[in-house]
């Protein structure tokens, strides 16, 4: 799994996807935009925090499930999150710059 917001750094991106059809590669490429991919970054934020979820819920219910396997899925998704709100502090800082710059 790729982790969230990796590819943000430029402002488009391409996506290979394909489908395997004996044993033969066949792909699509697609143009990206940023307003994409912060918006799939972020519903990968949204899925691993309902993983987390789930998994303390099946825990504190008592139902068999591994503890560092809670644990790693915590700090995952608090890793993703920390660095989608340091990511949203620099675009506002950015933004605050070019609003002071004089025309």
């Amino acid at each position: 799994m790729v982790g969230p917001l990796t590819a943000l750094g430029t402002a488009s991106t391409q996506a290979v996807s394909g489908q395997v059809i004996g044993g033969q590669m066949f792909g699509s490429v697609e143009q990206s935009s940023f307003a994409g991919l912060l918006g799939r970054a972020l519903e990968q934020i949204s899925a691993q925090e309902k993983q987390v979820d789930r998994l303390t819920g099946l825990l504190a219910a008592g139902q068999p499930v591994d503890l560092h396997d809670v644990v790693i899925a915590t700090e995952k998704a608090q890793l993703a999150l920390d660095l989608a709100v340091q990511i949203r502090n620099k675009a506002v800082e950015a933004y605050q710059e070019i609003m002071r710059m004089p025309i």
